[in-house]
């Protein structure tokens, strides 16, 4: 009963340690992947034995009032531990530690004594001493469970293999001096040997407490604090023992290579076909073939395995002998503007348009929480190979956001371009739960940008500076969960300003006199529509379908996309089928003319063109519209330019990232705006503009680099050339 009582209080004891699962979500000492560790670990036990003698039975003498008596030890130990997730480990212990103790015990006892003066009959006092050395090796298996940052709660089992218990035992007389028991003898009772009826196998369980303190990459220091006790008897006398042990261990991470990430995404599509079957009684679907395709791809450690199982199914149904009616035609081809008024052949025009992108670079390279694995941040990794030929002005990029997976690629070609300029790399964290004061993990991640630069460009190390602090000098608020993103981060900089330069890509754009392709169709069907398709093409090119699987609406709108459109020549072509119930399939065709003027013809023909540039101005500060230098360079920059520009108009708009009221948010806007303006010092009436707030979120907010970039201004100069 005793045995069972005491593991009902360990899983008792479990249940109220342990949140559930969802409470914690933290990430392992390296990663959140598979995990081996190795380790060992030396503790002082203070141990407390509780046994009744009078059980022992053969020891002459022994034993009068020894009961429970405490004592202390070491144990050493070493240990392997896996990780199957985040928040678990899983331990097996091996080591030997000493259980031995020494047993006590004072009474006065009237005895017959021999003084000076020969026998006597006197009160005395009498000490027994009972020391038993016991080895033993301890083998304890374990299961450890996080409850806050890298504090672990831990459980298991423990085996004590007794490999000897040895004891000797002596009655000695304190007091008074003057006395002995015979011939200046003070002991009696004495005996030694080994402990009879001791058990060589003692069962037991543990509850402790353990701490993961990284030293470096892959070496971690763990005190741990442990109560331990006894489920099975050390001897048939009922003796039982417990410990408080307080230890310190070390382990290191076993794995020598980066983890491999495999994703897995699996699709299933059916799709069936109408066949009428001449002598059919009743329809009937079948399977007519399974298809499965299986797509890999690998980029930076990660492997993407996409399963997509296509079932192509056959409705067959009965033939009439008389075929119904179905006609389809499409009535009408036309462009609409944004009011869907219809814009006439004359006035129809996609116009080609000479952009040119001032792209700023955010030098911050983001972190997982706990974590410093470069890969796992979105940028683009290349390999050393890869590096050959790599020219920024080749990169397609619509915004800053687009542009921000190439930063470490851009950083590294321009040192390459400026032999004689370096770079300091700050590592960073949120200095919150695991990130708390752990300067270590900051330089790690210093380190891992240093290594790619070296790696796979060639910078030489001495050209890059490694520094380590917890909050970035202008840290984001950690009250929410996206300031503690925005702060765990490599920070990059240089006193050389042209290393990190905004990126300036020219391409082309497009604008047309319409918004909208509306196409309206008509159907005759007597058994009813069972399916449709409608596909638009330019020349060989297709942009886009629509179908379904009832009745279609009579007129379709595809919101046009330029640069699709202006990508072949030759007109637009839409096929438009209709199948009925029956079977049948019917089809119609229509060509619509969509002239191109592109820049060329307009130079060639010395004709106006129109001229569109765009600068971001990022990295505005929470809460702030203060201009940075950065900001006023690029600021007099365009107002030199467009002093020598009369025709040419600016659009300020201004935006914020999601932090905030939607009210307030608007007026932080218009205050960047207002800066802005304020600083290119031209006559208002050249100058609008529109602050955005968040109503419109300029670039995705669910990562830190999408909020950075979204606090910004974005200038638009507009002008018209004359060739």
């Amino acid at each position: 009963m005793r045995v069972l009582l005491r593991l009902t209080c360990l899983i008792c004891a479990l249940f109220a340690l342990c949140p559930p699962p969802c409470a914690t979500a933290l990430s392992a000492p390296a990663d959140s992947t598979q995990a081996y560790f190795f380790g060992a670990r030396a503790a002082w036990h203070s141990l407390s034995h509780s046994v009744q003698f009078s059980g022992i039975g053969d020891i002459e003498g022994c034993c009068r009032e020894l009961g429970t008596q405490d004592g202390d030890g070491i144990l050493l130990a070493g240990f392997l531990e896996y990780w199957p997730a985040s928040s678990l480990q899983l331990r097996l212990s091996v080591g030997i530690q000493d259980l031995g103790s020494l047993f006590t015990q004072r009474f006065r006892e009237s005895l017959q004594v021999v003084g000076s003066s020969g026998p006597v009959v006197t009160d005395v006092t009498l000490e027994q001493r009972f020391d038993v050395a016991m080895s033993s090796i301890l083998l304890q298996p374990g299961i450890g469970y996080r409850i806050f940052d890298r504090l672990f709660v831990n459980a298991g089992l423990r085996a004590w293999l007794l490999r000897s218990v040895e004891y000797s035992y002596t009655e000695l007389l304190v007091e008074p001096d003057s006395v002995s028991f015979g011939r200046d003898i003070r002991e009696r009772n004495t005996s030694d040997g080994a402990l009879n009826g001791a058990s060589s196998l003692v069962l037991g369980g543990v509850l402790g407490l353990s701490y993961d303190i990284p030293l470096s990459e892959k070496l971690y220091a763990v005190p741990t604090v442990d109560y331990a006790f006894s489920l099975s008897d050390l001897n048939d006398a009922g003796w039982q023992l417990t410990s408080l042990q307080l230890g310190l261990g070390l382990k290191y991470d076993l794995r020598t290579e980066e983890p491999e990430y495999k994703y897995y995404d699996t699709s299933f599509v059916r799709d069936t076909s109408l066949l009428a079957v001449a002598g059919l009684e009743e329809e009937r679907i079948l399977l007519a073939d399974v298809e499965t395709r299986i797509d890999t791809s690998y980029q930076a450690l990660a492997e993407f395995y996409s399963y997509r199982y296509t079932e192509h199914y056959v409705r067959e149904i009965p033939r009439r002998e008389r075929q119904a009616r179905l006609a389809v035609a499409i009535t009408k081809l036309a462009t609409h503007n944004e009011e869907e008024e219809a814009i006439g052949r004359e006035e129809r025009s996609l116009e080609q348009i000479e952009l040119k992108d001032n792209l700023p670079l955010l030098p911050f390279v983001f972190f997982h929480e706990g974590d410093d694995k470069l890969h796992k941040a979105r940028l683009h990794l290349m390999k050393p190979e890869e590096t050959e030929g790599y020219r920024i002005d080749r990169l397609d990029a619509e915004n800053p956001l687009a542009l921000y997976p190439e930063l470490l690629n851009i950083v590294a070609l321009r040192l390459l371009e400026n032999p004689d300029a370096a770079i300091t790399l700050t590592g960073c964290t949120s200095d919150m739960g695991i990130e708390a004061g752990n300067l270590t993990l900051a330089r790690s991640r210093a380190k891992a940008v240093q290594r790619y630069l070296m790696e796979v460009w060639g910078i030489d190390e001495s050209r890059i500076r490694l520094k380590a602090r917890n909050l970035p000098a202008k840290a984001s608020s950690n009250q929410h969960e996206d300031g503690q993103a925005e702060n765990r981060r490599v920070e990059i900089s240089s006193s050389e300003p042209a290393l990190l330069e905004p990126v300036i890509l020219k391409k082309f754009a497009y604008e047309s006199s319409f918004s909208a392709i509306a196409i309206e169709t008509s159907t005759e069907a007597e058994d009813g529509v069972y399916a449709w398709q409608m596909e638009l093409f330019k020349g060989a090119r297709p942009l886009t379908t629509f179908k379904g699987r009832s009745e279609l609406k009579s007129t379709i709108n595809w919101e046009a996309d330029l640069a699709r459109l202006a990508a072949d020549d030759g007109p637009l072509h839409v096929k438009f089928s209709v199948t009925d119930k029956s079977g049948q399939r019917a089809n119609s065709e229509r060509r619509l003319e969509i002239p191109l003027v592109t820049v060329q013809q307009r130079r060639s023909l010395q004709k106006e063109e129109k001229r569109v540039e765009r600068y971001f101005l990022v990295i505005f500060d929470v809460n702030s519209a203060a201009l940075t230098a950065s900001h006023r360079r690029t600021i007099k920059s365009v107002a030199d330019d467009l002093r020598s520009r009369d025709g040419a108009t600016l659009t300020i708009h201004g935006y914020t990232d999601r932090t905030g009221s939607a009210d307030y948010n608007n007026q932080l806007a218009e205050r960047r705006c207002r800066s802005v303006r304020k600083a290119l010092n031209l006559s208002d009436k050249r100058v609008a503009i529109l602050p955005v707030g968040s109503k419109v979120l300029k670039y995705d907010n669910s990562f830190p680099e999408g909020r950075f970039y979204s606090r910004t201004v974005e200038l638009l100069v507009e002008d018209v050339i004359q060739n």
